[in-house]
Order: structure tokens, then sequence, then C-alpha cells
């Protein structure tokens, strides 16, 4: 049985390149779109650029959506159209009282 904790959890389903975590700017993509765009490339090439992808299994990627930096992208050659909007609200801003 799976847990209702996980089923409900908004990053169960995001996946990201390793440069998010070093504060790389990017967009959202369908799970599908960036397995595609790996099916474009050479084997090795496409082994190589997933390493930098947290894993997910393939037959999940209509369920899934891939952050990906602006180079990362770009390698892709994904656009911006193709991206989609994040799942997580914006962060709240916080207004300091007078």
């Amino acid at each position: 049985m799976m847990n209702p904790t996980i089923m409900n959890d908004d990053r169960y389903r995001e996946r990201e390149c390793l440069h998010r975590q070093q504060g790389a700017e990017g967009f959202f993509y369908r799970g599908t779109t960036y397995v595609q765009s790996l099916q474009r490339l050479k084997s090795g090439a496409a082994l190589e650029f997933s390493t930098r992808v947290t894993a997910f299994f393939w037959s999940d990627a209509h369920n899934i959506v891939v952050w990906l930096c602006h180079d990362c992208a770009g390698e892709l050659k994904l656009i911006n159209a193709e991206s989609v909007p994040s799942q997580r609200p914006p962060p709240p801003q916080f207004v300091e009282a007078r």
C-alpha cells in the first residue's frame, strides 16, 4: 500500500537539474517533453545529460514536471514556450511592520 503522505506531496512529481540548488534560474517542463528531447540525443550524450536530473521512470513522464536551468534547457533545445507554470505557489511576501 502506498503511503498517503507521499501520494499528496507535490515534490513527488517534480524533478530538477542539479543546477537548481546552486541558484540558477530556469523553468518547469513537462516530463514527456524532457524525455522526447533526451531521445533526440545520441545515446552517450543522453546518458550523460540524464545524470544531471533527479531520476524517474520514463513511463511516469506524463505525471512529472522537470525543472531545468536555462543552460540545460538550451542544450536540449527547449524553448520557454514549452515550459509549464510552477506547481508550487510563490513564497509569501513578508512586510516589516512600522
